[in-house]
């Protein structure tokens, strides 16, 4: 499972997104916080199912592009999506270096206390063509 995980996986890179998506709402089903040697910092997400099919078909239509990850409003990460995510499990390196408050931050996802939402952070600017690797423009 852990490969699949892997695959999915959310690396962070600045572009910009194609036409607005809609914000959508995730149903999460359970959140995981911990510290990866590869990845540093990491919430491991699982959505219910007719959540992963909706964030599957969201994702797939901004492949190359940014995708803000909110948590009650806040952003937590903004990140490039490489591919489709169209497993219901995914992990994300999240820029939050408070131990205690990352973990808080997956208990409150878990429970249901918090609201979790993907947005365009671009608000529909056009998304030039790039791979996952791609440099950071300014």
């Amino acid at each position: 499972m852990r490969g699949t995980l892997r695959a999915a996986f959310l690396t962070l890179s600045l572009c910009a997104g194609p036409a607005r998506a809609e914000p959508l709402v995730l149903d999460v089903v359970s959140a995981d916080f911990y510290r990866d040697d590869l990845n540093g910092n990491t919430l491991s997400i699982e959505l219910s199912p007719t959540s992963a099919a909706e964030f599957g078909d969201y994702t797939g239509r901004r492949v190359g592009c940014l995708l803000d990850l909110l948590v009650d409003g806040r952003v937590v990460v903004t990140a490039n999506v490489n591919e489709p995510v169209t497993h219901p499990s995914f992990m994300v390196a999240i820029p939050i270096d408070d131990v205690v408050a990352a973990d808080a931050l997956a208990r409150s996802m878990s429970s249901g206390e918090a609201s979790v939402v993907v947005d365009d952070p671009e608000n529909g600017s056009p998304c030039p063509e790039r791979g996952p690797t791609a440099p950071e423009t300014s």
